[in-house]
């Protein structure tokens, strides 16, 4: 069905398709913190003086052997797999599609592998993470500034990526809309955004602008969600949410269990998957 929706045509503006998708827990929680208690007690101090909510999560197994395949299966119909730098940097995941199109799944002929796409403004989490990368062959999109600065000296397999200089927004972070533009222009015509939390959230949130006259920049940027909620409670203590802060009015994904967007659940094993598409 994301198939059809990809290829039928109808998105037709400067950017690839793109899918959301995640697995959360009944709760709706995407990760757990794991922080020291002294970290605990910074972090309380610094949402009392207004700072933003820090603090790493972890790599949390939700899905189900059904919906984990699923997902390996989405991987294979999209052309590239976007995570934001924090998760590339707790999580280092593979970015790859090991299991859609292996021998247990004959029914693909080869498996098809997304390009790894990394968020990283400055580039600290790729290089932080260095050679203990398992993601291979990795866009990064980052700002001009750090870009510029990359050490195109070092011929290192392990630590190789290409920058992607994008623009960014007035709070430093990146321009989204920008960076599917770039992306686009590499040829990649559908991407699957992952995570993490706030990138998703940045996805979706990402729908209005009102400095630009651009009709372009007043459409959602997400075209399809899929989200695997496992039955599991994580709790609201340690636990992360997978979307947070969205405005609760006059918002383009509030309503989406309808017939207009295709909006349904699916059992799949143990795990509920529900589907749906933005409305054009």
């Amino acid at each position: 069905l994301i198939r059809e929706w990809k290829d039928d045509g109808t998105t037709c503006r400067r950017r690839p398709f793109v899918t959301l998708t995640y697995a959360q827990s009944l709760d709706g929680k995407i990760a757990i913190h794991q922080q020291s208690e002294e970290e605990k007690e910074e972090e309380e101090e610094e949402e009392e003086n207004g700072a933003k909510q820090k603090g790493p999560s972890s790599n949390l197994v939700l899905s189900g052997p059904d919906s984990l395949l699923m997902t390996h299966g989405l991987r294979s119909i999209h052309d590239a797999i976007l995570v934001g730098g924090s998760t590339l940097l707790v999580d280092n995941p593979r970015l790859s599609n090991r299991l859609w199109g292996s021998r247990q799944h004959q029914q693909q002929q080869q498996q098809h592998q997304p390009i790894p796409v990394v968020l990283d403004t400055n580039l600290q989490s790729v290089t932080k993470l260095g050679a203990l990368r398992k993601a291979k062959n990795i866009l990064v999109c980052c700002s001009h500034e750090a870009a510029t600065n990359v050490d195109v000296s070092v011929d290192d397999d392990k630590n190789k990526f290409t920058a992607i200089p994008c623009n960014t927004t007035n709070d430093g972070t990146l321009d989204l809309r920008d960076v599917l533009l770039r992306l686009y222009e590499r040829g990649i015509r559908s991407v699957m955004v992952e995570g993490g939390a706030q990138v998703l959230t940045s996805f979706v949130t990402t729908n209005n602008n009102d400095d630009d006259n651009d009709h372009h920049h007043h459409q959602p940027l997400v075209d399809c969600v899929c989200v695997t909620i496992s039955p599991k409670l994580i709790g609201q203590a340690n636990g992360i949410p997978s979307i947070h802060n969205i405005p609760s009015i006059a918002h383009p994904y509030v309503n989406l269990a309808n017939n207009d967007n295709g909006g349904r659940f699916i059992s799949l094993g143990d795990d509920c998957v529900f589907l749906c598409r933005q409305q054009q």
